[in-house]
This record gives C-alpha cells, structure tokens and sequence, in this order.
C-alpha cells in the first residue's frame, strides 16, 4: 500500500511540475556534480535532504528552511532560536536511518531541495531519480572540506542570499550541531594580562573545570599537524568518505548498494617530533 501510495504521488507530482514552472521564472542552475536544474529566480522554501544540508541552509538562510532531518535534543535548543528550533521534523533523504519519502517532500511544498556532502553516483542518481518524482529542483552541493567556503557562497547566491553566503565562508571554525556542554567546555580558558613587578605577562587562565573539548580538540589539531591532513588531495578525502558511506534510500523504492571491495587506504607515515617543552605531557 505504501508503495502505491508513494507511485500515485510521484505521478502526481510529474502532472503538476509543468504549472509549477510556468508559474514563475527560472533559471538554469548546475550543481557540484554537473547536473542542471531549473531553479527558481526567487526561492523562498528550501526542503535539506540530510543533516548537513540543514545546517548549511541555516547557516545561509535560516527563514528558508523548511524543516530539520532530526529533532533537536534539550541541550541543543538554547542555542537556536525558538521559531527555527520549532520547525517541524521532516526526515532526511539521504544517509542511514532515512525517514522521508516523496510525500514528505512534496508535502512541505519546496521551492528547492538541497544536499550537501558527497557527490558521487549515489547521490547522484537519488537527485535525479526525486526530482522526476517530485518536480523539485534537487541541487548537490559538493561537501569537500576543502571546498566549504564555495559551498556556502554558492548557496547564497542560489537562494537569494550572496551577503550571507559571503559572510559565513572565511575565518570561521565549523562544527556539528554539539550540546551546550561541548561549547562551554571549548571556552573554557581566556587570555589574561598581568603585571609583575613591572612585567607584563599574558597566560591562558581557566574559567571552569573541565576543559575536556578544548584539550582534545588542541590535540586533534597537532596529530592533523603532523599527518599533513592540511595537505590531503581531493581524493584521498573521497576514498576515505566512500569507505564510511552507507546507500541513501527514498521510500520503499530504493535499490541497495552493491558492495564494492575497495583498497585499504595507507597510513601516513611520519616521524615524531619532541616539542621542546612540556605542554603536551
């Protein structure tokens, strides 16, 4: 019954797309992956297919979003406010445990869908595979880390927004959606100035106890450091992503992955390197 459900919708779809688009004016958009998408000169409602994807549409443009892929857990909700927080949870499109389907989508009434993340086929073949069904403009946006200030100027000028898209993308640290905790943990020191018998002397002081975020992610960053991440080509980060990616679905219509065997990838090798004090001991 749910697949027939999800086919009379799809078609449905299909028979309104032509209305839909002459009800306005569009123009051609080509997204990471070279596909081209009719999209419209103004979009108000932008539906985010994975997790991702709704950060870097509320980042971007947070009145546009139509919903969230996930609830937000209590810890999370003071640090968005309220009107977006109380957006409904709609699903997500990609990934594991999705939970949307055609008539998710069509129900929230999208002016655009936007992925954000991997660009293989895949992904690929899911955005074409619901913008036949819907009628939708579905973009992907590549997710490279490398390629994050492109990404959310694109998104801006794709949705109307170029300031704010150009605001977000320098000079910025970027993190998942973390609970207060992490966040309090991660500022938990402050620069301090004082004067000793006529010296000025600057330290970092703590504010609280526990300072478990901001002491690991200081050692993440000397092991990324010394592996040369900084310095990782395109597609090594690739080789690494299709080793951790499980098949997006849509609805009781998708087919599996195949499986395919791919090459452990090696590990860097480099040689370690004694500071010259002792502030990581």
């Amino acid at each position: 019954m749910r697949s027939r459900r999800a086919f009379l919708a799809g078609t449905a779809a299909l028979t309104l797309a032509p209305s839909f688009v002459r009800g306005q004016s569009t123009r051609t958009v080509t997204d990471d992956t070279g596909r081209r998408a009719e999209v419209p000169l103004k979009v108000d409602r932008v539906y985010a297919a994975g997790p991702p994807a709704s950060i870097l549409v509320f980042a971007v443009a947070p009145e546009k979003l139509v919903g969230w892929t996930t609830p937000f857990r209590p810890d999370e909700r003071p640090f968005v406010p309220a009107k977006y927080a109380d957006l409904p949870t709609l699903g997500r499109l990609t990934g594991r445990g999705n939970t949307a389907n055609v008539e998710v989508v069509l129900a929230a009434k999208p002016d655009l869908i936007v992925d954000y993340g991997s660009v293989g086929p895949t992904y690929t073949s899911l955005a074409d595979r619901v913008q036949t069904q819907t009628g939708i403009p579905y973009l992907l946006l590549d997710g490279a880390f490398d390629r994050m200030p492109q990404s959310l100027r694109r998104l801006g000028e794709i949705v109307g927004e170029p300031a704010r898209g150009e605001e977000w993308a320098p000079g910025f640290c970027h993190f998942p959606m973390y609970g207060k905790e992490y966040f309090e943990s991660l500022t938990s020191e402050h620069l301090v100035t004082r004067t000793i018998n006529g010296r000025r002397f600057s330290r970092f002081e703590p504010t609280r106890e526990r300072n478990e975020a901001l002491d690991c992610r200081v050692y993440a960053r000397a092991a990324a450091l010394s592996l040369r991440v900084d310095g990782w080509a395109k597609s090594k980060w690739d080789d690494l992503e299709d080793q951790m990616t499980v098949s997006p679905v849509v609805g009781p219509a998708a087919a599996p992955r195949a499986t395919v065997a791919r090459p452990a990838t090696p590990v860097p090798q480099f040689k370690p390197v004694r500071a010259n004090n002792d502030w990581m001991d």
